[in-house]
């Protein structure tokens, strides 16, 4: 996956792109991209997640659910209703970010996450290789 550059993603023959929120829409990257590439979309709102949802997206990130220095830029946390909501309104797959920890993992499943993605928790992991194991096994027993 690439982040953001849906021409990089094709030039590369990458398995697809993740999009920010106000980065090149949707349906422009599915053009370029084709069908069998995977395209995400950052998600700040359940009104996001079922807006990408309608615009062909195949996934969205959606956050911060909890507080954390690297989402700050994105406004305060969402929670886990939010989370919630996007679960019942739509069906496309949904990864919860912002303040994700192992211990948090059991958790943001409840509330109807597909998954995670975690950015801090990996960043100050050592070694990253253990964390990852850490995040694989919580997410096998939520």
């Amino acid at each position: 996956m690439i982040n953001d550059r849906a021409d990089i993603a094709l030039g590369l023959g990458a398995d697809g792109v993740h999009l920010r929120a106000d980065s090149l829409p949707v349906a422009v990257a599915r053009r370029l991209l084709g069908a069998d590439r995977l395209i995400g979309i950052s998600a700040h709102s359940a009104d996001d997640v079922a807006r990408a949802e309608s615009d062909g997206a195949d996934f969205a990130v959606l956050g911060p659910i909890y507080e954390t220095p690297s989402k700050r830029e994105y406004g305060s946390p969402i929670g886990l209703r939010a989370l919630e909501e996007a679960g019942r309104r739509c069906r496309l797959p949904v990864f919860a970010i912002g303040g994700i920890t192992v211990a948090r993992v059991a958790e943001v499943r409840r509330a109807g996450a597909y998954g995670v993605a975690a950015v801090s928790a990996m960043l100050s992991a050592a070694p990253v290789e253990s964390a990852t194991r850490q995040f694989l096994d919580a997410l096998a027993r939520a």
